[in-house]
This record gives C-alpha cells, sequence and structure tokens, in this order.
C-alpha cells in the first residue's frame, strides 16, 4: 500500500511537470511526419492526411496516463459518468470511416478527436489547481511566441535556425502561398509565428489571451496592458480579419451588463452562426456564378459551395472525417477552380464530413458549455466559445491545425470544468 501511494504521489508531482511543458508547447508544430501512399492526392502530400506524431500528442498522452496511475478511481469514475458521450462521438467517427471514399485518412481522424475528447475530461475534471499551474507558462509561451511572429515581420522571413525545432516554416516574401499584407502603402509577410497560417496564430491567441485572463485572477490586473497590447499587435502583424471581428464583438459582447441582454445575444450568435454556416453555400451559389468575387474570396465561397453539394448527397453521415477535399478534383472540371483545402467553416466542414448526426452532436456539447457558463455567470468562458464560433464563419484551423484543436480542447474542458466534476451530456 506504501508503495502504491508513493506510486500515485510521484505520478501527480509529473502530471503537473508534463502539463506546465504542454501549457508552454502548445503553439509548437514538432512533429515526426509520415508519407504513405494514402497520404498524398493527385500526386499532392496532404498536410493534415500525414500520420503525425507532436510533442504536444506525447506531453497529452504522459498527462493522460500519469492522471490515471495518480487517481485511477477518480479516472474510472470521469469515463464511467461520461460513457454515453464518448460512445456517441466513437461510434460516429468509425462509422464515417466505413463509409469514407479514404477510410485511412478518417482513421487518423477519429484518434485525434479521441484524444481530443479524453483531454477535455482531464481538465474538466482534474484534481489539480489549474488557476495556480496554467497561467505562468501560458504567459511565458505567448510572449515567446509573439516576439517570434513580431520578428518575423519585421524582417521580412522566417528567422531559422532553434526555431524551425519549434515548427517555423521556412518562408520569404517571394515563397509560393506565402500571406502578404499591404502595410502604409508597403508589401509585408504577415506574420506566421510557428503557425501554418497568420490566421490560426491570431485565433489562438485571441483565444489565449481571454484564458489567460480567465485563469490569473491575481495578476490579472497586472498583465492586462500589457495583453492588451500584445493582442492588439498579434491583430496587425497577421492582418487576420476575422480575428479582428471576433475580437471587437467578443469585447462589446462582454462589456454587455444586462443579464438577460448577454444571455440572449450570446446564444443568438451561437445559433446564428451555426446557421449561417449551414446555408452559405445556398446563399453563395447564385453569386459565384455572376463572378461577382476576387480570386480569394471565390475559391471560399466555391468551396462552400461544393461542400453544400457533398451535404445534400450524404446527408446523415457526410462524406467522412478528412475526406472532403477528395471530392474537389471533379468539381474543378466543371467549375475551372483548382484547390486543395478543407472549406473554410468550421460548423460546415464538421457537417460534411460527418453529417448531419456529427452537427447534432457538436451543437450539443458545445450547446452545453455555453449554457453551464451562461448560467454560473462565466462571462469570459462563454466570449471565447462564441469566438470560435464566430472565427470559424470564415476558417477551419480550430478543427484542422495542431495547436489550434488542443487550446478548443483546453477551452471546452475549463468551460465545462467545476469545482466538483463534469460531465459531456448528449
Amino acid at each position: 500500500m506504501k508503495i502504491i501511494a508513493a506510486t500515485r504521489r510521484i505520478s501527480q508531482k509529473y502530471l503537473e511537470y508534463a502539463l506546465l511543458a504542454l501549457a508552454f508547447l502548445l503553439p509548437t508544430q514538432i512533429g515526426l511526419h509520415l508519407w504513405p501512399d494514402w497520404s498524398i492526392l493527385q500526386g499532392i502530400r496532404i498536410d493534415y492526411w500525414s500520420p503525425t506524431l507532436y510533442l504536444t500528442d506525447i506531453l497529452v498522452f504522459v498527462v493522460l496516463a500519469f492522471w490515471i496511475i495518480s487517481d485511477r478511481d477518480h479516472f474510472k469514475k470521469v469515463i464511467k459518468r461520461n460513457q454515453r458521450a464518448l460512445v456517441a462521438i466513437f461510434v460516429l467517427c468509425l462509422l464515417t470511416s466505413l463509409t469514407a471514399q479514404r477510410y485511412q485518412v478518417s482513421l487518423l481522424k477519429t484518434i485525434k478527436i479521441m484524444e481530443l475528447a479524453f483531454f477535455t475530461l482531464f481538465i474538466a475534471n482534474t484534481k489539480l489547481n489549474i488557476r495556480k499551474i496554467l497561467p505562468k507558462p501560458l504567459f511565458v509561451s505567448l510572449v515567446t511566441f509573439f516576439l517570434i511572429g513580431l520578428i518575423q515581420f519585421l524582417i521580412g522571413h522566417s528567422i531559422g535556425g532553434i526555431f524551425w525545432a519549434l515548427g517555423e516554416r521556412e518562408f520569404t516574401s517571394s515563397t509560393v502561398g506565402i500571406s502578404l499584407m499591404n502595410f502604409f502603402g508597403n508589401e509585408r509577410i504577415r506574420a506566421y509565428s510557428t503557425f501554418s497560417h497568420p490566421n490560426s496564430f491570431a485565433g489562438y491567441y485571441l483565444i489565449s489571451i481571454v484564458l489567460l485572463l480567465f485563469l490569473a485572477e491575481k495578476t490579472r490586473k497586472k498583465i492586462l496592458p500589457f495583453l492588451i497590447v500584445m493582442l492588439v499587435s498579434v491583430l496587425v502583424i497577421t492582418n487576420s480579419y476575422s480575428a479582428i471581428l471576433a475580437a471587437v464583438l467578443g469585447a462589446g459582447l462582454y462589456f454587455i451588463k444586462t443579464k438577460k441582454v448577454f444571455r440572449s445575444i450570446a446564444l443568438s450568435l451561437f445559433l446564428g452562426t451555426t446557421l449561417i454556416s449551414i446555408a452559405s453555400p445556398i446563399i453563395f451559389k447564385e453569386y459565384l456564378s455572376q463572378g461577382m468575387f476576387i480570386k480569394e474570396i471565390g475559391e471560399r465561397v466555391f468551396l462552400s459551395i461544393t461542400a453544400g453539394e457533398l451535404l445534400a448527397e450524404n446527408f446523415l453521415l457526410g462524406v467522412g472525417l478528412n475526406n472532403f477535399i477528395i471530392y474537389l478534383p471533379e468539381y474543378y472540371k466543371t467549375s475551372g477552380i483548382w484547390i486543395l483545402q478543407p472549406v473554410h467553416n468550421l460548423s460546415l466542414l464538421l457537417t460534411v464530413e460527418t453529417g448531419i448526426a456529427g452537427l447534432v452532436l457538436f451543437i450539443l456539447f458545445l450547446g452545453r458549455a455555453l449554457e453551464r457558463n451562461l448560467k454560473s455567470k462565466n462571462k469570459v468562458i462563454a466570449v471565447a466559445l462564441l469566438i470560435v464560433m464566430i472565427t470559424g464563419l470564415s476558417d477551419h484551423y480550430w478543427f484542422t491545425l495542431q495547436q489550434n484543436q488542443l487550446l478548443f480542447a483546453l477551452l471546452l474542458g475549463l468551460a465545462l470544468r467545476k469545482k466538483d466534476s463534469a460531465k459531456l451530456s448528449i
């Protein structure tokens, strides 16, 4: 018994260390990529089809392992309490894999979703003092990776060296596909830091800073001015319109003092963003045929319309996780638009790949998390959840990119967290 007790104490200590490391390294994309034949489409390597073992994945698995060892009884209770939800998620993912045209990439996504689900449950139920552990590594991490992005913006290319090991891509202003911006009449690179795209970078920082303000109760007033300056700077150097819009709407929503008004607007935004997403293919179809969009927006509209057509044919279970882009070469023959990217809308991408069944589960889980925080009058977390939905109107990174997926899981865990325990209800 003494050995068991000692093992649990040591495991709990290492659990804290692993969580500290994970919090700091969340913005990185250090990983081992494999490229089997089924991760290639039309001769092109698809990044998120590649079986990849990220350092942050390893840390998540370490955190979960030490959680089980340090408090096995509590872990069993959490799993039992959330058994129906976990089974529902797994069965849905498995069904989409069995019906998918390329089942391998669907199964790959299933593994990722289950990892995120267990990490969400850990954050929601751990007995560790999250408010004590997370703020410092999160703050240091945000400053570090902001500086990487700022230097990139100032020098006009990637930094290189050791930063490559953290996931920084090599690029210059002439790199094919690199995102540029007009900055007071000069063409400059939009900051990437260690992210795959400036929009992903901006969305990550917007949510991270909101979460840090929620977690850092004791130092909130001291760090608030610095965090605001850093957030504004990130929004400027990334030139992410969706993140800027979400930041403005989120701030406006937070400062609404009337509880009933705040609740009504919050629920309206949640449902409104979902309905707009699903209706967007119908809304856009007429305008695309009239050639009313510039190339970049036209491509996104094309992806949305294609998603709508595929969803109409695969209404219940969708085309399969990670399988949306498989169909794009077929639509290229009639549209003349060549692009191999997921549809740039969180709810629509999730729906076209998992069907109406996946959308219903998503609304139930996220809606419960939002409702819980509206009831507990926790405006900060409620605003963060809505920011995800707003930025998700024009991008997919909360569902496809490593750093944003893990941050989203952390947010959901905090949204479901309370003093006793949390439950993912369906």
